[in-house]
């Protein structure tokens, strides 16, 4: 279960790389959070993403969201990354903006090593 939650946000890390401004895509494979349709949101700029998975209710159980640019914390630009499941939530700042690797940390991840990179296109 523990990782198979960790792979549903990965599937959302990896769809959220991709596609146009708002979009919609309905979930035909079975998950464990059971998330049912994928929204994507893109600004216009290409300053980041925010991916949420509904379940078949409407409601989010996760998000991850991606913005690059001005972050509070940092003197300079940077990367702000927001990964939530259910009422879990991790937020990571890194003044790296082109590749970002995300460590796999919180209760649900527990038992679970390792980490997920990702590059900007």
């Amino acid at each position: 279960m523990k990782r198979t939650k960790l792979r549903c946000v990965l599937v959302l890390v990896a769809a959220g790389c991709v596609g146009e401004s708002s979009q919609k895509e309905r979930v035909t494979e079975h998950n464990d959070l059971g998330i049912a349709t994928l929204e994507l949101d893109r600004p216009d700029s290409d300053t980041g993403f925010e991916l949420r998975g509904l379940d078949g209710n409407g409601d989010e159980v996760a998000r991850f969201r991606l913005h690059t640019g001005a972050v509070e914390e940092l003197a300079r630009d940077g990367t702000e990354i927001t990964i939530s499941v259910r009422d879990e939530s991790t937020r990571m700042v890194t003044s790296e903006t082109k590749r970002w690797s995300l460590p796999v940390i919180g209760p649900s991840t527990t038992g679970v090593a390792g980490s997920a990179s990702l590059a900007a296109r």
